[in-house]
């Protein structure tokens, strides 16, 4: 979420508190109230997208580390069973070996693992009897399951964030389009009332506070009759 979201909104609450406080100017009249009460949707909507927006950047969040845990999980098993797997060859009397792959995608990782529950379940015994755990095999299934469910929460959070993300902006263009019906019906009722303009510009006014520069200082005359500074010299 932006910034520049949050004050949009914050803008869009201070009208909808303004006009709720001067509803005399807007009672009665059709067109002020659909849009007093497209503003007021629009408000709300944006505050649920708002919170949906950071359940899902969460949710992304949540996944990635979890993806990052399972994935490392089910290359420390690949690489006990690839290490191992030399030995148990020459017992078996296979040609059959497990390689592990340098570098690949997560998808790539679990056909790989899939592959090596498939060829190296039948000589669990085998591998065991050399010294390698016999839950590293049989845990495989539930990592590459464990690394599948990551990527899902990861991939669905990435959705949620985006999906709000496009309802934050156009929600806000809505309360944007009712405040502008809503500013003219004001700005016509209060007329000349600089108080009651300026409340309206201030409430819908959007960006940061704003700051005072401070003056340039700007060169001091020398006092009348104050010896002039010397001047410079240049040696030849």
């Amino acid at each position: 979420m932006k910034n520049m979201n949050r004050r949009q909104y914050d803008a869009q609450v201070a009208i909808r508190t303004l006009c709720a406080a001067r509803e005399e100017i807007f009672r009665g009249n059709p067109v002020a109230e659909k849009m007093l009460a497209q503003l007021n949707a629009s408000t709300s909507h944006v505050a649920a997208a708002f919170a949906a927006h950071e359940a899902g950047r969460a949710a992304r969040k949540n996944g990635t580390n979890a993806r990052r845990g399972a994935r490392k999980a089910l290359r420390k098993s690949l690489r006990a069973i690839a290490r191992t797997g030399p030995v148990v060859a020459l017992e078996a009397g296979t040609e059959a070996g497990f390689e592990m792959p340098k570098g690949c995608s997560d998808r790539q990782l679990i056909a790989v693992a899939e592959d090596f529950v498939r060829r190296a379940t039948p000589l669990a015994s085998k591998f065991e009897a050399h010294k390698l755990p016999a839950v590293v095999i049989a845990n495989l299934p539930e990592q590459m399951a464990a690394l599948d469910r990551a990527m899902a929460r990861q991939s669905e959070g990435r959705s949620a964030h985006k999906v709000a993300r496009r309802a934050i902006d156009a929600e806000l263009k809505s309360g944007s389009e009712a405040m502008d019906a809503l500013e003219r019906i004001y700005m016509n009722a209060v007329g000349d009332d600089v108080t009651a303009v300026g409340n309206w510009k201030e409430a819908r006014r959007v960006g940061p506070s704003r700051t005072v520069e401070p003056a340039a200082e700007t060169p001091s005359e020398p006092p009348a009759g104050a010896p002039a500074p010397p001047a410079s010299t240049r040696v030849a």
